[in-house]
């Protein structure tokens, strides 16, 4: 009985410990199959393009040289006889995917004079802005594109009287010039992603003053803008109850693991009581125990296990036989047998019963 019962304390451990270890594959499986478990790192998430066009006709007062009514851009142009310069002004936005977004824009004339303080330094000393267009607004929903095209009339004798009368009251030697610009604001939402994003564009119209010729300058984006959003992908749950389950179970394995070291932990302290009381049993009886190899057969019905070492000790008394002995199983079980005749007694010393039975 004695060794059925280490042989099923062995058995146990070792069930108790593959199914901890195979518990703690499962849940870790399950843990990281419930994760998009992939590197950190920024993905393209929405591209978006924003295109802008300028044009612009300089339209003549009467004159006897040029017959035209108007002149086109990238010319040089005599500055007193222009009668106004008509302006358009264009802007495409498109994107890769569906987006809401709200969009404003206007345009502003900045007349600006600037005075020379020396050959390598040149100062605003005034500017003045100037409404052409006010603030307008609009928005989409869900779509990928949207235009804005404005067209305006520039007077240039207008703005031309107005920084004269600003150099003959001050009396100052100063260049100047009108910038018309049309500036664009676009607050976008890609709303699968939860995504938001903003961009400005400024399309710029220079016009000198002042001057007896000019050279109109363009600033203006007319190829495409180009811009990435980008999202970081992180590792985030895909699947909630695999990992409910892979938690329970984890834990369920560290019990059982912890459980485990602790009765190994209790079981080396019984054996180590075993390994004392049998050496104690050794050395106090060496004289009366005969020590063999094989444990000697135990004769069926005509055998009695005795309550502790000690009962067999008065038996032996009686008998006036050796006690056999034998380790059946290492560290953890021995036999104790006193023959008479063709009757025995026996007593197990065990790790687990070590305490209670092994004394002598």
């Amino acid at each position: 009985m004695q060794r059925k019962t280490i042989v099923k304390h062995r058995i146990r451990t070792y069930l108790a410990s593959f199914f901890a270890v195979a518990l703690l594959m499962i849940s870790v499986f399950l843990i990281i199959s419930s994760l998009n478990i992939k590197t950190t790192t920024d993905i393209a998430l929405l591209n978006y393009n924003e295109k802008s066009n300028l044009d612009y006709k300089v339209y003549l007062k009467e004159n006897d040289y040029f017959k035209e009514e108007f002149l086109p851009k990238n010319r040089q142009y005599i500055a007193s006889i222009i009668d106004y310069i008509d302006v358009f002004y264009n802007f495409d936005f498109s994107s890769s995917k569906p987006i809401n977004a709200k969009y404003n824009y206007k345009i502003i004339a900045t007349l600006s004079a600037q005075y020379k303080v020396d050959t390598n330094s040149i100062k605003q000393v005034w500017s003045n802005d100037y409404v052409l267009v006010d603030n307008k607004e609009a928005e989409i929903k869900d779509q990928t594109t949207f235009s804005i095209s404005e067209n305006v009339k520039i007077d240039y004798d207008k703005y031309n009287q107005i920084i004269n009368n600003f150099k003959k009251d001050y009396m100052l030697s100063v260049t100047s010039d009108l910038t018309v610009s049309m500036l664009v604001e676009v607050n976008g939402e890609y709303v699968p992603a939860k995504k938001v994003f903003d961009t400005n564009s400024e399309i710029k119209l220079t016009i000198p003053l002042s001057e007896q010729t000019i050279d109109i300058k363009m600033d203006y984006k007319d190829i495409n803008n180009n811009q990435v959003l980008n999202i970081e992908e992180i590792g985030r749950f895909n699947n909630l109850w695999f990992f409910f389950l892979g938690t329970i179970l984890l834990l369920v394995a560290i019990i059982i693991i912890i459980f485990e070291i602790k009765r190994v932990i209790r079981e080396d302290k019984k054996q180590s009581k075993y390994i004392k009381q049998l050496k104690k049993i050794l050395h106090d009886y060496g004289d009366i125990i005969v020590e063999v190899k094989n444990a000697p057969d135990i004769p069926k019905g005509k055998a009695s296990e005795v309550k502790n070492f000690s009962e067999l000790v008065n038996a032996q008394i009686e008998v006036r036989s050796p006690i056999v002995f034998a380790e059946i199983s290492k560290n953890e079980l021995g036999l104790f047998v006193l023959f008479d005749k063709e009757y025995a007694y026996y007593y197990y010393l065990s790790a687990s019963s070590s305490k209670k039975k092994g004394e002598a």
